[in-house]
């Protein structure tokens, strides 16, 4: 299956979208939702789409970093269930660490939930010994230091060129 990313407008349809899709596979599960203030909070985070065609597949929000620190945090990864093991996943992590290092970011970290640590793992995040739940559930925080240049292998894969830094929109949302 190929897949393709590109960047998500901050409250565009297809940001939307991309908030009914993180709803599904990793909020409601947990009896949980987003609120108006969470989302809100994204108008200054870089949002990536994962695409199966025009189809909608998978979703990564990135955090640029603050004032004191130039660590980005990866977070809310969520891949649809019909698109799970087919390395879109894999697709969408090389996207987002493209988009990190292109921002000269030297290192990402990320809260991973317990069942996920394997999958972080595999693309060479370091997992801290130290388990606490978020969300209700056991996560493990994450780290990656970004290599200035991927391998070959990661630029054959990723499709979208355009900065996500460019398309963030800042507007507010009515949720």
């Amino acid at each position: 299956m190929e897949f393709r990313t590109r960047p998500v407008a901050y409250g565009s349809v297809g940001w939307h979208e991309t908030v009914r899709l993180r709803d599904a596979v990793l909020r409601t599960p947990l009896g949980l939702a987003f609120s108006k203030a969470e989302l809100e909070q994204e108008a200054s985070q870089l949002h990536l789409g994962l695409y199966a065609g025009t189809t909608l597949a998978g979703v990564v929000v990135l955090v640029p970093p603050t004032s004191d620190s130039r660590i980005w945090k990866l977070r809310q990864m969520a891949v649809a269930p019909a698109f799970r093991g087919k390395r879109g996943g894999a697709t969408l992590i090389a996207a987002a660490e493209r988009e990190m290092r292109d921002q000269d970011a030297p290192e990402v970290m990320l809260h991973a939930r317990e069942s996920a640590v394997g999958f972080y793992t595999g693309h060479g995040y370091l997992a801290e010994d130290r388990v606490f739940e978020e969300v209700t559930i056991a996560h493990r925080c994450m780290w990656k230091t970004l290599d200035p240049t991927p391998p070959a292998s990661v630029h054959e894969d990723l499709q979208e060129k355009t900065p996500l830094a460019e398309t963030v929109n800042r507007s507010a949302i009515d949720i």
